[in-house]
């Protein structure tokens, strides 16, 4: 198990968000992964996408950091808000194993949460976070996640921070 697939268990089965998170949830297909974190708790959705990328030292800091940030957080992003548009059109969440989980609520009524966890910038890369054209992402490195989930430590504190 690499680091991002331990961080993505931690976060799924010893955080509040036991109760209401599916790892790895499935997309329109067998092998696709819709995000690797789905929170339900009607009408919050929560979608999350960890990548790690190691941040590499060619010598040059803007280029390292540009290449890093398109792999790291572009390559998110682009997860998050493909998954949103699959979450609008699907009834229910398909887990890992296909079978059938909780219903999304009606889109009328959902508020979508968008986070996305960047590992591997070795605390040298500034994060950015904001609208990327689609919606508001949150971005987190792993301590700022810990972090941020230890103090707002419900359901209701963590989908009413800003």
């Amino acid at each position: 198990m690499n680091r991002s697939e331990q961080i993505v268990m931690k976060f799924c089965s010893k955080t509040f968000f036991s109760l209401w998170s599916y790892s790895q949830p499935q997309g329109k297909n067998k092998s696709t992964e819709l995000c690797d974190i789905l929170v339900i708790c009607e009408p919050d959705v929560i979608t999350i996408s960890v990548k790690e990328v190691e941040l590499k030292d060619s010598g040059n800091y803007d280029v390292d950091v540009e290449r890093w940030h398109r792999e790291a957080i572009e390559k998110s992003c682009k997860q998050i808000y493909g998954a949103e548009r699959r979450i609008k059109q699907t009834s229910h969440v398909i887990m890992k194993n296909r079978e059938t989980g909780l219903p999304f609520p009606e889109a009328s009524d959902m508020r979508v949460h968008r986070i996305a966890v960047a590992l591997g910038g070795k605390d040298k890369v500034p994060i950015y976070f904001g609208d990327f054209g689609k919606g508001f992402i949150h971005i987190f490195d792993e301590q700022s996640l810990f972090i941020l989930i230890s103090e707002l430590n419900t359901i209701e504190d963590f989908v009413n921070y800003r």
